[in-house]
């Protein structure tokens, strides 16, 4: 299993680009994970319509040495009426915490309730 903060990102991404975010699951906050059912955020992320492509690490800013932003930089592809799939391209950015000496990920939306939630586990 990846143990530093960019191998852990890139091969999260990896499994969402390969339709497994059943696996990608494991690597969310213990905080997120009280939200969604594994099965509830597999069928979130597995249904979107955007078909990622390929995802890299960018950059990394970390706060503390175990909260650190990162920037992933996004290929991917869109379905458009009357286009068909058109590539695209994107940076976005992710908090990333060390818990329990695993790099983790909190999806934005929780904001700082998952964050004081994951750090009492």
């Amino acid at each position: 299993m990846p143990k530093s903060l960019e191998e852990r990102v890139v091969k999260r991404w990896d499994l969402l680009i390969s339709r497994q975010a059943i696996d990608a699951y494991e690597y969310l906050t213990p905080g997120f994970r009280q939200t969604k059912t594994r099965e509830q955020y597999s069928m979130e992320m597995n249904t979107r319509p955007v078909q990622w492509k390929k995802a890299s690490v960018l950059e990394k800013k970390c706060e503390t040495e175990d909260v650190c932003d990162v920037s992933v930089t996004m290929e991917f592809t869109i379905p458009v009426h009357g286009a068909g799939n058109t590539p695209g391209f994107s940076v976005m950015h992710e908090k990333w915490m060390k818990i329990d000496g695993e790099w983790l990920h909190l999806p934005e939306k929780l904001g700082s309730t998952a964050i004081d939630n994951s750090r009492k586990q």
